[in-house]
């Protein structure tokens, strides 16, 4: 499977959670078990923010790779890394 195809998977399955939290609200379920759900959703994204971040590596970064060309790959690496944090 390619990254694409890897992220899309994630992301679908991440929003098929958020809506299946917002249907367990509508309906009264409890709140923990609505956690449950959302932690879940959570760690998917978390999972495809990685797996971003390891297609961006892999492929983008070694484009860079160039003698003469250090500040235009720290630049990258920390806007990257930057996006990659989690609030």
């Amino acid at each position: 499977m390619s990254a694409k195809s890897d992220v899309i998977n994630h992301l679908n399955l991440a929003k098929s959670l958020v809506d299946q939290g917002i249907e367990m609200i509508s309906s009264g379920s409890k709140d923990r078990d609505v956690i449950q759900v959302a932690r879940e959703a959570q760690r998917i994204i978390q999972k495809t923010n990685k797996l971003i971040l390891e297609y961006h590596i892999k492929v983008c970064l070694r484009k860079l790779l160039k003698p003469g060309n250090t500040k235009e790959i720290c630049r990258e690496i920390e806007t990257v890394y930057k996006y990659s944090q989690i609030p």
